[in-house]
């Protein structure tokens, strides 16, 4: 696309947005005053604004951070493999050497993840997520093989126009950048003249230049599946523009998927950007703010009370320093004002406030630490109730920023040559899916899996009451594959069914040698006590054979046929 017409989109973007930027800003100020500015220009770094002269009460700035910090520890915990890659067909599941690849694709993908700057990223955007609820990541690859970059974008230089799907079609990120960084950049012959002198003066960084990266799709490009194109023929080009001349730096790059990726924390249909748990909190948190400037000045007169006196009552001025002495015509002229505030009605008034602002982020519900010694049954009700409160939300993050996270990184590795070679069973473009396996993803099917445990509990009680015909109604095999893969059990330890059907087999065959070994011994045990009896007939014709000896004869039998079995 032309500069020009991306530029004027940009333009109506910016626009568009001014609405929604209004209550971010009233976010940034009193939940996140540290996560930008939306309508201060920062030319320089004197004037970043460190201040934070609005916030009299921190509990929502808290409260944000420690929500922040379950979503990280719980979703994509860098201590341990948080999703596992399937088949999305069965048949190549259950195949041990495709299984075992994929296996090795997953661990692959989550060492890459853990190797590159995604944790720390991911804690930013995870933060912007509960006080903005929109999000940006761009991930893209280094300039060593299967090496990836991640970079949390401020919400503030982030724009976009959504496609059918609702995903992102065109991305732009508003940059600020000094001439020295434009001719790191881009060098020196891709610059303007006035901005390369810049850039080699002592004013190099003391200006910057708004500069707009834009991301759009190319008619006609198709993604590859593991070739490497150069950038023209990639499926996204990309380019960067000086906003004051819609002029190109650089040449035209490209990319094989959009490098960048939003999430929300919940969404209306009538509009792309997100809402959260700031967004209903800020009118407690603008209340207990107000009210605690109110309790300062208050609790400031009673450690500093005003004085009061008659109107003659004082010679000379009224000295307040410590030590300071105040002349007065008579002792009782001169007294301190007393005011008959209600100090319990406050604190009462500030306990509520918090707790409200604490409930819109969860905090009571999430935390795992009210006991010193929960039981496991506990910890396990404690995240079934996360998972209820945070269902949706985690439904939108995985779908919008986790999925393509994976997928993205899982395909640059293949670029690279870092994945293992599939094997045959594995033909080219087998589908995948992404299953989660951190404790909160794990908790939202802890109910299926309690059903499981259940079900066979019930069906082992009914056998041993009624019989062992019982059991037919279950597929206890099924079952306990069904349970595994819910809770997250590491497929190396289970039997494919191929397996499984194999060790049937050659127990089965088992049982059948044993069951002939059987009847060959007990042949040969009734072979030896029709000869016995014969001799013995045949010694004395006219006796029968007494039921001791027969008895004896008999038990010799079922001895041999012990001993041969």
């Amino acid at each position: 696309m032309d500069s020009q017409t991306l530029m004027q989109r940009f333009g109506f973007l910016v626009t568009e947005r001014s609405t929604a930027e209004e209550r971010w800003d009233t976010i940034r100020a009193y939940i996140a005053p540290y996560r930008g500015e939306f309508f201060a220009v920062v030319d320089s770094e004197n004037a970043v604004d460190l201040e934070s002269g609005e916030i009299f009460d921190g509990t929502a700035l808290q409260s944000a951070q420690v929500l922040a910090s379950n979503l990280h520890g719980n979703l994509t915990s860098a201590y341990v493999q948080w999703f596992a890659l399937s088949f999305r067909d069965s048949k190549l599941n259950d195949d041990p050497d495709a299984r075992e690849w994929l296996e090795e694709c997953g661990e692959a993908v989550w060492r890459a993840l853990n190797e590159s700057n995604f944790s720390h990223e991911i804690a930013e955007n995870y933060l912007d997520l509960t006080t903005f609820a929109s999000t940006f990541i761009f991930a893209e690859a280094g300039e060593e093989p299967g090496e990836i970059i991640f970079q949390a974008l401020p919400l503030k230089q982030c724009y976009f126009e959504e496609g059918p799907s609702g995903g992102i079609s065109h991305f732009y990120r508003w940059l600020r950048w000094t001439p020295l960084q434009l001719l790191e950049k881009f060098g020196e012959g891709s610059l303007p003249p006035d901005i390369a002198d810049k850039a080699k003066g002592a004013q190099a960084s003391a200006t910057k230049e708004d500069v707009i990266f834009c991301i759009y799709p190319r008619k006609g490009k198709k993604r590859p599946a593991g070739r490497r194109l150069p950038p023209a023929r990639r499926a996204w080009g990309a380019k960067y523009m000086l906003k004051r001349s819609n002029e190109m730096l650089g040449k035209e790059i490209g990319y094989y998927e959009m490098p960048v990726f939003v999430s929300h924390w919940a969404k209306v249909s009538e509009s792309k950007w997100g809402h959260g748990p700031s967004h209903v909190a800020i009118y407690d948190v603008q209340a207990l703010n107000r009210q605690e400037m109110l309790t300062l000045n208050a609790l400031e007169k009673v450690i500093d009370p005003p004085q009061k006196a008659t109107e003659r009552g004082i010679i000379g001025d009224l000295d307040l320093r410590a030590s300071g002495l105040t002349i007065v015509r008579s002792m009782d002229e001169l007294k301190p004002m007393t005011f008959g505030t209600e100090w319990n009605v406050v604190d009462m008034e500030r306990d509520n406030r918090r707790a409200m602002i604490r409930e819109y982020y969860m905090i009571s519900r999430l935390d795992l630490k009210e006991s010193p010694a929960m039981t496991a049954t506990e910890v396990e009700r404690r995240w079934q109730q996360m998972q209820k409160l945070l269902g949706p939300t985690l439904g939108r993050i995985q779908t919008g920023l986790l999925a393509p996270v994976i997928e993205t990184v899982f395909m640059i590795l293949m670029r690279a040559g870092r994945l293992p070679e599939p094997p045959g069973a594995v033909m080219q473009g087998a589908e995948l899916d992404i299953e989660y396996t951190g404790p909160l993803p794990v908790a939202q099917k802890a109910d299926v899996a309690a059903a499981i445990e259940r079900e066979l509990g019930l069906a082992a009680n009914l056998a041993a009451t009624y019989g062992p015909e019982v059991l037919d109604a279950v597929d206890a095999t099924k079952a306990l594959q069904e349970h595994a893969r819910i809770t997250a059990v590491p497929a190396k330890i289970l039997r494919s069914d191929l397996e499984i059907r194999k060790l049937r087999k050659d127990r089965e065959a088992a049982a059948a040698e044993a069951k002939q070994m059987e009847q060959l011994s007990q042949g040969a045990a009734a072979a030896d006590f029709a000869s016995r009896t014969a001799d013995w007939q045949r010694a004395a014709p006219s006796r029968t054979v007494p039921a001791a000896v027969t008895q004896d004869w008999s038990e010799r039998g079922d001895r041999n046929q012990a001993s041969a079995g």
